[in-house]
């Protein structure tokens, strides 16, 4: 029973994820999600006690993908000697398909964007999640790359922005649209591949 339990929590959480993303948070209402997972409105107080404590665990998911991101990097660039061009753009082409196409995030995201005119709120977290979290943490990894000295000196806050800008560009391009097909995440990775060479090659040190 315990089991069944967790199964329905995590359905109605997929469910109302898959509804937010098609039709933004407000369009949807707790008999929207109910009906897709198949349960009694009355059930769903069971597991959440409303539409927004659906919202909170999702949104607590997306903080454990970021820092379980973050270990798995800082466990693998610690222990590199030196960065090869193909490893810097399978890293931005990992970004893109571990964080803004992840099961989750991708949704998420979309919800995001249709509701950020209209709410504050998730016009912040919106902001949060594309932007100041990526560029934060990848202004850190430049800055400890030019320490360790793998690239030229430069502004890491610049090349941060320049970095993000070729994930995040392809991302917008390619991928957010109402169906995202195997085809257009080939796309976006295959831009990121591209221009991401011709940005390392720019920021590399010679002798």
């Amino acid at each position: 029973m315990k089991e069944e339990n967790i199964n329905t929590k995590l359905k109605i959480q997929q469910e109302a994820l898959r509804l937010f993303a098609q039709r933004g948070y407000k369009a949807v209402s707790i008999r929207d999600i109910c009906k897709e997972v198949g349960i009694k409105e009355s059930s769903i107080y069971y597991h959440y006690k409303n539409k927004q404590a659906i919202l909170d665990a999702i949104l607590n998911q997306t903080e454990e993908l970021m820092d379980q991101m973050k270990t798995r990097f800082n466990q693998v660039f610690e222990k590199i000697q030196h960065v090869e061009e193909e490893a810097f753009c399978k890293v931005a082409v990992a970004f893109l398909e571990g964080y803004l196409l992840n099961e989750t995030m991708y949704p998420l995201i979309k919800m995001l964007a249709i509701e950020r005119f209209s709410d504050q709120k998730a016009a912040a977290i919106y902001q949060k999640l594309l932007f100041q979290v990526p560029l934060e943490g990848q202004e850190k990894i430049f800055k400890e790359m030019m320490d360790r000295q793998f690239i030229r000196e430069d502004e890491p806050s610049v090349l941060a922005y320049n970095y993000y800008a070729i994930i995040y560009f392809a991302f917008e391009r390619n991928c957010l649209m109402t169906q995202c097909e195997a085809q257009h995440k080939e796309q976006a990775a295959l831009e990121i591949t591209i221009n991401m060479s011709k940005f390392f090659r720019g920021i590399t040190c010679h002798d």
